[in-house]
């Protein structure tokens, strides 16, 4: 598979040249919601972003609440990819249709909430490490190797 677009390449261009941009302009959404952008995106009838120079307490009141929505979801995603590794980029990416992509996301918020509503931590992954024990290693590393090891460490 080749990526259609390379990774320096920002969002709001690959936005408004995807699929999903497409089916924006062409009034998918037609009014009923819009989307958040930051001030790298256009301003479109679809995707809102904070005004440049907010003039008046209503306009820095409508800003306040742009980046405070913004950010709540920007850190939801967070939550997801960390407890998700399929989600992040450490994981790779989800090679599917775009539908089963949806189901998939859509089921890891669910079962986030469930987690979060048992009290499981954020970081499963971080503590499912912890209990693990380790296999030991089969041979015993190169006496040099250890040796090196241990000049790093009085370097620290």
């Amino acid at each position: 598979m080749v990526a259609r677009w390379p990774g320096g390449t920002h969002d709001s261009f690959i936005l408004q040249n995807s699929s999903v941009g497409i089916k924006l302009r062409d009034g998918a959404l037609q009014g009923r919601s819009h989307l958040l952008g930051d001030k790298g995106y256009p301003l479109t009838e679809y995707l809102v972003t904070p005004l440049a120079n907010p003039a008046t307490e209503q306009e820095r009141r409508f800003n306040t609440a742009h980046i405070r929505t913004r950010s709540t979801v920007e850190r939801c995603i967070g939550l997801l990819k960390g407890r998700w590794l399929c989600l992040g980029s450490a994981g790779g990416a989800l090679l599917y249709s775009p539908q089963k992509s949806c189901d998939i996301i859509l089921a890891s918020g669910v079962l986030h909430n469930i987690a979060q509503g048992n009290g499981v931590p954020d970081d499963v992954q971080m503590l499912l490490e912890e209990r693990m024990p380790r296999e030991p290693w089969l041979a015993q590393p190169h006496m040099r190797a250890v040796q090196r090891r241990q000049e790093l460490v009085d370097r620290f």
